[in-house]
């Protein structure tokens, strides 16, 4: 169910193009969606560091997958992402084919529906690694998000830093 001020409350049809849709925030110049496809994808399984055992509310010891995935627009690389999962939520990842689908789509084969999310935006010089990957010149600002999208019960389920190129793009967020 969905409730929405001022209209009422839906039923959520849980493959709908607007539950899937409600974390994707970057738009092209005309304010469409950015249709971004995976130029590359990497995972792998390790013991959690300090930083995401804080921000996943994760014990010393527990694993996560990290992945790392380059999103392009059309031909043009606008993004890397960096996630962190924890891997008790999602068992078996690493053999998933479909590793670069976006969480909502990839939680729900692990019976897992995202709830909320709260992201941090900054702008930051890009490391030599993100300027290589995304064709900008080392030190160029990029926009850098920080998300964590809980599961409907509180549990962090992603935590994602990805630093992006916004020639010619924005990020849309929906307020109210």
């Amino acid at each position: 169910i969905m409730r929405r001020q001022g209209r009422g409350s839906f039923v959520c049809d849980l493959i709908s193009g607007e539950l899937v849709d409600r974390f994707a925030a970057i738009r092209g110049a005309d304010g469409g969606k950015v249709v971004a496809t995976v130029g590359s994808v990497e995972i792998e399984r390790a013991a959690a560091t300090a930083e995401e055992c804080n921000r996943l509310s994760l014990a010393a010891g527990d694993f996560v997958y990290r992945i790392g995935r380059l999103l392009v627009d059309g031909d043009v690389p606008f993004m890397v992402e960096k996630v962190a999962m924890p891997a008790a939520l999602f068992p078996g990842l690493e053999e998933k084919s479909n590793v670069a689908e976006r969480i909502s789509l990839l939680a729900r084969q692990f019976g897992i529906l995202p709830g909320r999310g709260t992201e941090r935006i900054v702008a930051e010089p890009a490391s030599g690694e993100v300027s290589k990957a995304l064709g900008v010149g080392e030190g160029a600002l990029v926009v850098r998000l920080d998300r964590v999208i809980l599961a409907l019960d509180g549990r962090p389920i992603e935590w994602r830093r990805g630093w992006c190129n916004l020639a010619g793009k924005h990020y849309q967020a929906q307020v109210g």
